[in-house]
């Protein structure tokens, strides 16, 4: 198969990714080999049906046009179902690839290589991610599959991750979400600007490289208790920042 691949990849530059041509390419590879291991006339057959793969599904997969494609509801779709099994150029995985023995009849579609996900399937008992797992839906190895023509457009890893941008505080802005890689990325707000970090023992609260950072009220937030029964101690009152007297430093406790 790696000669075949060799040939296909010369001829897609040499006839401009002309499928029709691509498909005969793989028809003369195929008797040519296959004519030696199999009859003449079901080596025919099955080389019949490599050219219709090839020049139907594997080849208008291969060469579509990503910005007339690879947008819009039917591409979203696929993206959602069929994303996990196809190659993410912003992580470390090379997608999946299927294929079939046609020298077997009916034999089962064979999916090797990796998936965007790992490890177990929520709302499994054990399952875990596989290229075994991809449905027909998206395979591009048959014709007339409702995605495969999608295989090769980029995959919205943000979808298949099913990432949510977490809250990162009052001095960043809301998450987005790169699409390449499926990691989250914020703007920090100016230094000095108004923010809450939402206790209620701070106050004065302002932005610094991105956090927000109040000044601590310590006898707010342990409930100091500056009460004593001792009558020969009397309070010394201060004024707190909210104008109210106290005999609790705020600083200190």
């Amino acid at each position: 198969c790696r000669s075949w691949e060799d040939y296909v990849q010369r001829d897609c530059e040499f006839w401009c990714s002309n499928c029709t041509a691509l498909g005969l390419t793989i028809y003369g590879q195929c008797v040519f080999y296959m004519g030696m291991l199999l009859p003449f006339s079901v080596a025919m057959d099955f080389c019949m049906t490599a050219r219709y793969v090839m020049q139907n599904a594997r080849c208008p997969a291969a060469c579509v046009d990503k910005f007339a494609v690879c947008q819009g509801p039917d591409y979203e779709y696929c993206n959602a179902q069929c994303g996990n099994y196809h190659q993410a150029t912003g992580i470390p995985t090379d997608g999946c690839d299927c294929y079939r023995d046609r020298k077997m009849s009916h034999a089962p579609d064979i999916c090797e290589g990796e998936t965007v996900n790992t490890g177990l399937i929520a709302g499994t008992r054990g399952l875990e991610h596989s290229c075994s797992l991809m449905p027909r839906m998206c395979m591009s190895n048959h014709i007339g599959t409702s995605c495969g023509l999608y295989t090769y457009c980029d995959v919205d890893v943000c979808v298949v991750k099913n990432v949510t941008c977490p809250f990162r505080g009052d001095c960043r802005s809301d998450g987005v979400c790169n699409k390449v890689n499926g990691k989250c990325y914020y703007v920090a707000r100016s230094d000095g600007e108004l923010c809450t970090d939402f206790t209620d023992w701070t106050h004065d609260d302002v932005c610094e490289s991105g956090e927000c950072i109040g000044i601590e009220d310590k006898c707010m937030r342990h409930s100091t208790d500056c009460s004593t029964l001792n009558p020969c101690l009397e309070p010394r009152l201060l004024m707190t920042y909210q104008g109210l007297e106290t005999n609790c430093d705020t600083g200190s406790g």
